[in-house]
């Protein structure tokens, strides 16, 4: 296994990828990663999505067109404890700064159904997989709460590597999508 501080040094290589992708290229790149998600059939009747960063791919359009078709749309929420619960998406303007920064809803109160699929962020994955996020293991601990909900990745091609250093608690996606193709990942295999 990889120390911490390679795990620091490769995160910290995938954000400066990331970053350094024009922004007009981020833009477009996002619209033909979400337009790939959006393409899967058949469409999910329930959903967990993350609310993109600024340099994450935009998944703003996936929010909206999965309402748009009917989807029970969730979204993370952080509470005490460092708890991440999927809360139903209230719609933009009820949605506030969280404790991260990142827009959440105001409401705590966790979606008591099941989470068909959710599209997970990540720093960096690899093409079996694995994945990298910014450390605080939000994701891996949700995830493994709800292993029945299929896994897709998405993440621009730059933050696409060879390997990732693994611990017996991180979870693998079923699929990972870039803006160049979507990625059967091993563990849906």
């Amino acid at each position: 296994m990889e120390s911490e501080s390679e795990k620091t040094r490769l995160r910290r290589a995938l954000i400066i990828a990331r970053e350094n992708k024009p922004a007009a290229q981020k833009r477009l790149h996002s619209e033909l990663i979400c337009r790939t998600v959006l393409a899967f059939s058949p469409p999910p009747a329930s959903i967990f999505v993350y609310v993109s960063l600024a340099d994450e791919v935009d998944t703003r359009m996936l929010i909206d067109a999965y309402i748009a078709r009917g989807a029970i749309v969730t979204v993370p929420r952080i509470v005490a404890g460092g708890e991440m619960r999927a809360v139903k998406f209230p719609g933009w303007p009820e949605m506030t700064a969280g404790p991260l920064g990142i827009l959440a809803p105001r409401s705590e109160r966790a979606y008591d159904g099941p989470v068909a699929s959710a599209i997970v962020p990540g720093v960096g994955f690899t093409l079996s997989g694995a994945r990298i996020g910014y450390g605080a293991g939000y994701y891996d601990r949700w995830l493994a709460a709800h292993p029945q909900t299929t896994k897709v990745g998405i993440a621009f091609e730059c933050q696409i590597t060879a390997e990732l250093p693994q611990e017996p608690h991180d979870i693998l996606m079923d699929r990972l999508v870039t803006e160049r193709q979507v990625y059967a990942a091993a563990a849906a295999t």
